[in-house]
């Protein structure tokens, strides 16, 4: 079960980042305006990943009130397709999940146990509503969620631009942006009825072939008593290859079913 936690915290996956000193420099120099929202949207989409593929080496760590564990993973993304993770333990695979925007499945290796099911189920266990979507944007360092200008307002705020989704009683999205560059440095899904609180911060970005991603993210998430914080540091990046997704469950899994 703690690799299917592994899985799903990924799936629902704060820290300031440091600046190098000409940044720093630049940024004390910088004098923010008041942030009109229409405008950090155009700033920030102008930068939208244009990629086809991306194949992510990572190291990952998992932590919670009960447990810990140090593993590397492999994930492979066709943009807007489907997501494959790999999650290894001394070289060994012991969890395997893929996902679309229709279907999640997974299996792991500890307990022989499978699931097959799709995002409806998993957001029910998880705590919080999921999606394809959410995922890829999480993992490659986009906005969880759009923010429509005549839903959202942005305010400066410590050199970092705020913007502030108001979803009622379903949750209330803060996104925190860069003010010289426009990335995203963090995103904050508060659910106040369910006592619920995810961060997902964005410490360092790095360029491959161009292509700006983020070189670790950091996830913290608190449910009433419970807490996780899991620790994701890319290695190695590609992007634009001819990928695989191969995924089997071994003979004789038993299917895991989630209430």
């Amino acid at each position: 079960m703690k690799y299917l936690l592994l899985v799903l915290a990924v799936l629902t996956v704060s820290c300031k980042s440091k600046l190098p000193k000409a940044e720093k420099k630049a940024m004390a120099q910088l004098e923010l305006p008041v942030a009109d929202t229409t405008r950090v949207k155009g700033n920030y989409f102008e930068q939208q990943l244009d990629f086809t593929t991306a194949y992510i080496k990572c190291n990952a760590h998992y932590e919670t009130d009960k447990q810990a564990q140090n593993v590397t993973a492999e994930i492979k993304i066709k943009k807007d397709e489907k997501i494959i993770i790999s999650i290894r333990f001394l070289g060994i695979t012991m969890a395997k999940a893929l996902i679309t925007p229709t279907q999640v499945q997974y299996y792991e290796k500890l307990n022989s146990s499978y699931f097959d099911g799709n995002f409806e189920t998993i957001s029910q266990f998880a705590g919080t509503d999921l999606n394809f979507q959410k995922l890829q944007n999480v993992l490659i360092g986009q906005a969880i969620e759009a923010f429509p200008s005549n839903e959202c307002k942005a305010t400066p705020q410590d050199n970092l631009i705020r913007v502030e989704k108001d979803k009622g009683d379903a949750a209330f999205i803060t996104y925190f942006f860069d003010a010289l560059n426009w990335r995203l440095q963090k995103q904050v899904i508060q659910q106040q009825v369910q006592e619920r609180l995810l961060t997902v911060s964005y410490p360092k970005f790095a360029s491959y072939n161009n292509l700006i991603l983020p070189a670790s993210i950091v996830v913290n998430a608190i449910q009433k008593q419970a807490k996780m914080n899991l620790n994701i540091e890319y290695t190695d990046i590609t992007v634009n290859e001819e990928l695989t997704f191969p995924y089997a469950v071994p003979a004789g899994y038993k299917r895991l079913v989630i209430n």
